[in-house]
C-alpha cells in the first residue's frame, strides 16, 4: 500500500515500538507474495522495510517512564541512520484525559514535576531531531490551561499555573 501511495504523494508510516525489534526473518510466513518479501531481503527489521517504502515515520514512543521512551528514541536513530532519506520522528504521549492506558502516557511525569517534565520533552527534541506531537489539544490544554477552540486564538501572554 506504501508503495502504491507513494507515486502519488509522499506517505508517513505510524511505527509500534514493538516493531523496532521485530525481525523480518520472522515474519516472512505472513506475506503471502514472497517475491514481495524478497524484495526487502536487505532490511533487518520491519521498521526498516517500512523505511525504505515511507519518506516519513513516527514512532509511537508511548511510555510512562523516561528512560524507556528514551530507548524507543535511540533505536528509531540507529535504524533510520540506515535510512538517510527518512525523516523519523518520536511522538511523545502526554494525554491524560483521552482513555490513553497509563503506561503509555507520560501524564503522571507531568503532573509530579511539570519542569522535569518539559526539561526532558526539550531535550529530546533537541537530541533526536525533533518529536511530533500527538492529540495536539492536550499538549495545548497542558501549555495554557485551557482547551484549544477555533473562535479564541492565543494572545501571545505568559502560560497560566495551572493545576
Amino acid at each position: 500500500m506504501y508503495i502504491r501511495v507513494n507515486k502519488i504523494f509522499p506517505v508517513s508510516a505510524i511505527l509500534r515500538p514493538y516493531w523496532l525489534n521485530l525481525k523480518m526473518k520472522n515474519i516472512k510466513d505472513q506475506f503471502s507474495d514472497k517475491t514481495f518479501f524478497d524484495s526487502f531481503s536487505d532490511c533487518e527489521t520491519l521498521v526498516d522495510a517500512l523505511m525504505e517504502v515511507a519518506p516519513y515515520t513516527d514512532l509511537m514512543a508511548y511510555n510512562q517512564k523516561y528512560e524507556i521512551s528514551e530507548g524507543y528514541m535511540e533505536k528509531l536513530k540507529t535504524i533510520a541512520s540506515r535510512h538517510p532519506n527518512n525523516e523519523a520522528k518520536n511522538i511523545i504521549e502526554i494525554s491524560g484525559e483521552r482513555g490513553v492506558p497509563e503506561d503509555d502516557t507520560l501524564h503522571q511525569r507531568y503532573l509530579e514535576d511539570k519542569d522535569e517534565f518539559f526539561n526532558f520533552v526539550y531535550n529530546m527534541s533537541k537530541k533526536y531531531n525533533g518529536i511530533t506531537i500527538h492529540y495536539y489539544e492536550v499538549w495545548y490544554k497542558t501549555l495554557y490551561c485551557i482547551w484549544p477552540t477555533v473562535n479564541k486564538p492565543y494572545d501571545g501572554g505568559e502560560p497560566k499555573n495551572c493545576n
